[in-house]
């Protein structure tokens, strides 16, 4: 696994493949393992670029864990890598953070694909998060906390094994990563976190959006603000919110042929 020094920060990656470039980019707490599943469901006829975010997995620790110092990582990577621009493709906090980073850096980013991304959220959801906020910034409760959480988000459906893969993450997380990602996310200046502030920087997005939404409702939501008409959303009302692991064939199927659109532009669908 190769390094990459970004601003001070060491970012390990994978890079494989030839074709049009997605990076990828795993949600809080999580790594670039995350998308094992998606990847072998995908058709070999992409780039493929999956790290670990600052301060996750193998990437080297920091200072600062806002959504602005993710996203400018992920451009300087982009950069670094001398791509032009790519597909990001973000789960939860990394669709967030790929939102961010094409809105301010849109000459490294083609289009977004958020998987049950971590903006806009429901009434219910902010608060839930809003009650464990304490429990997030203590040392010693962070990974429980982290744990309930995540539980909001799972199925009677969701296997064993995704459940202990959550729980072993929170437990093996930096001290203080935890609290202070999902802190950022929430009090992030663009409002993203919460559906009621989100929407005059989500419609900012110029770029082609394909969103991918398992909260009732917020496929609808995203759709009316999209501003490039190949934008796309669906809604999975019944899965968990690990979409990319829980259903990774239909991800992949549903990604390939939106970015087969955008890269045939004439191409109709069937």
């Amino acid at each position: 696994m190769p390094y990459v020094d970004i601003g001070g920060v060491t970012l390990a990656y994978t890079d494989q493949g030839t074709g049009p470039t997605l990076v990828l980019h795993h949600g809080s707490c999580c790594d670039s393992h995350d998308w094992d599943a998606f990847i072998a469901s995908l058709p070999p006829r992409y780039r493929l670029i999956a790290y670990d975010a600052r301060g996750h997995g193998r990437s080297g620790p920091a200072t600062e864990y806002s959504l602005t110092a993710f996203a400018r990582d992920l451009a300087g990577l982009i950069e670094y890598l001398d791509i032009g621009s790519a597909y990001v493709v973000g789960h939860s906090m990394g669709g967030a953070i790929a939102t961010i980073a094409a809105v301010e850096y849109p000459e490294h980013v083609r289009g977004v694909v958020a998987m049950d991304p971590g903006y806009g959220h429901v009434p219910e959801f902010a608060g839930v998060f809003d009650e464990l906020r304490p429990r997030l910034l203590d040392l010693q409760d962070a990974s429980a906390a982290f744990i309930e959480l995540g539980a909001y988000a799972f199925t009677p459906e969701t296997s064993d094994l995704l459940r202990t893969r959550v729980a072993r993450l929170a437990e093996l997380a930096r001290p203080g990563l935890l609290g202070a990602t999902f802190v950022a996310q929430a009090d992030d200046p663009t409002g993203i976190w919460y559906a009621e502030t989100a929407e005059p920087y989500l419609r900012r997005r110029s770029f082609p959006v394909l969103a991918m939404h398992t909260t009732p409702g917020k496929a609808e939501w995203d759709r009316s603000m999209f501003q490039d008409p190949v934008s796309e959303a669906y809604e999975f009302p019944t899965n968990g919110h690990w979409l990319h692991i829980e259903r990774p064939a239909d991800v992949a199927a549903i990604v390939d042929r939106w970015i087969a659109k955008l890269e045939t532009p004439n191409l109709t669908d069937p």
